[in-house]
């Protein structure tokens, strides 16, 4: 599509400032603005481009989830309805909600991974 169209870069060194920065939409203060930075920063990370890492995107996919939970209804919603498009996108991480002999990973997410 054209020199200049896309970059090319490290995705580890693009996800994981994400992940990181998830848990700070859980205080109040922030409005919905920063929701919506973050939804189109975790589109462009998981959307736009296939993401190989079943680890990764099973870790997001609890961390969003994790968020969701803690987070005002207004930063809840999207973060949900952005799991939903991840689940669909990445079929096999669906396992992380079925019974605990189904589940995709183990442990905790690793950045170098």
């Amino acid at each position: 599509q054209g020199p200049g169209r896309e970059l090319q870069i490290d995705q580890k060194e693009y996800v994981s400032p994400i992940y990181s920065l998830l848990p700070r939409l859980i205080s109040e203060w922030h409005d919905s603005s920063n929701t919506e930075l973050a939804l189109k920063c975790l589109h462009a990370a998981f959307m736009k481009r296939k993401e190989y890492s079943t680890v990764r995107v099973a870790a997001f996919t609890k961390q969003l989830s994790t968020v969701a939970m803690h987070a005002p209804p207004f930063t809840a919603a999207p973060l949900l309805a952005f799991m939903r498009q991840l689940l669909h996108r990445y079929p096999s991480a669906a396992q992380l909600l079925e019974n605990e002999q189904d589940v995709v990973t183990q442990g905790t997410y690793s950045p170098d991974a």
